[in-house]
């Protein structure tokens, strides 16, 4: 029987699933997760609150496991995500620090984090869903602190040290205002990396 992942790999398909290094142990979840995809995108193990659960204490067991079977069974993995406002912790969203210390608690983040798996990840959500449904920014510590430039700074800093490591911003949208969305979306990453940026839109 042909896999999904052999019938789409002949068309530079890639097919990734979202994972969870718990579920690895389970014979047929890793067999399937192993011989149906070419890739995969840790469901929550890569989000700030899992790996930075306080200040500058940094933890990936879950994930570095996720990266061994992916090399086991010669998958990509794409990292997701850096920054998300519904990801933080709660030493980040209710602490008291300076725009200036927010900003080095960001890129401290982002750098430590990508430099851990380096060239394992063959790219980045950088920032996740940074606008309403509307387009317009969403509550975020870092936006309410540093503005919109937050995101640009985010995209700078990723793959720094790492050549061509593709780098995006993930946003959500109703069908309806997807234009919206679209615009202010591309505004936003002008200033970044030449960046990609993918649109989730919902009825």
């Amino acid at each position: 029987t042909t896999t999904l992942r052999q019938a789409a790999t002949p068309h530079g398909i890639v097919v990734s699933a979202a994972a969870d290094s718990s579920h690895l142990s389970e014979t047929n979840y890793a067999h399937v997760l192993g011989s149906e995809f070419s890739a995969l995108e840790p469901e929550n193990e890569m989000k700030f609150d899992a790996v930075e659960p306080s200040q500058d204490n940094f933890t990936y067991t879950g994930p570095d496991q996720l990266v061994a079977f992916a090399q086991a069974h010669s998958m990509f993995v794409r990292g997701h995500t850096l920054v998300w406002h519904q990801a933080l912790p709660a030493w980040v969203t209710s602490g008291t620090f300076s725009i200036a210390e927010l900003n080095g608690i960001l890129l401290n983040h982002i750098t430590k984090e990508v430099g851990h798996f380096a060239t394992q990840v063959y790219a980045w959500d950088v920032v996740n869903e940074p606008f309403n449904g509307d387009g317009s920014l969403g509550p975020d510590v870092f936006y309410q602190a540093m503005g919109s430039g937050y995101i640009a700074d985010a995209l700078r800093t990723a793959p720094d040290g790492i050549d061509g490591l593709p780098t995006l911003v993930t946003a959500a949208a109703t069908k309806a205002r997807w234009g919206r969305a679209s615009t202010n979306l591309t505004t936003r990453v002008r200033d970044g990396r030449g960046a990609w940026y993918s649109l989730h839109v919902t009825p």
